[in-house]
């Protein structure tokens, strides 16, 4: 989380809980919040600041929540010269190229679980009639020098879990 976004969430939330002690101290008799509402209405310049705030602040929720999260993680490589940092992204983009390499493969997920070590998830879904231990361990022998010979690194654990054997083939009508 970004540092205007902390703030702007802390400051959401101590407005949210005057708000409520205001709310409890109405249910109990206190008349101040009610007072408060209907001074509001003489004094109209006040109550569209108010507004116009609460609204921002309501739309920057709104834009924190639909913004995409992305994974700042690297993975560092130490050579000769100094370290080599490849991002996430970059990893899983080259993970799942090398994998649609193979016949049979469907669709893939790859999912970097840590860095340091490096420990990679791949979710398959398969055609069918394809031998899944032996194409497993072919991706993972395939993986594994695939990151050797580009970036320069090896993984720790290659695992890979079959989601599903998915028919390609359109049924013929008749």
């Amino acid at each position: 989380m970004e540092a205007l976004d902390r703030i702007v969430v802390r400051v959401l939330a101590l407005l949210l809980v005057a708000l409520s002690v205001l709310i409890a101290m109405t249910l109990w008799g206190d008349v101040l919040l009610v007072n408060w509402i209907l001074t509001l209405q003489n004094r109209l310049f006040d109550g569209v600041i108010l507004i116009l705030i609460l609204l921002l602040f309501s739309l920057y929720l709104i834009f924190m929540s639909v913004k995409p999260k992305t994974d700042e993680r690297v993975v560092s490589h130490h050579t000769t010269l100094g370290m080599v940092n490849v991002s996430v992204a970059t990893l899983t983009g080259l993970i799942m190229k090398a994998v649609q390499q193979f016949e049979g493969v469907k669709y893939v997920n790859v999912m970097i679980n840590e860095v340091e070590p490096l420990k990679i998830s791949i979710e398959l879904q398969l055609l069918p009639d394809h031998n899944i231990p032996e194409l497993s361990q072919s991706i993972q022998a395939k993986v594994t020098e695939y990151l050797r010979s580009t970036v320069g690194i090896s993984a720790e654990s290659i695992n890979v879990l079959i989601k599903s054997i998915v028919n390609d083939h359109k049924q013929k009508l008749g």
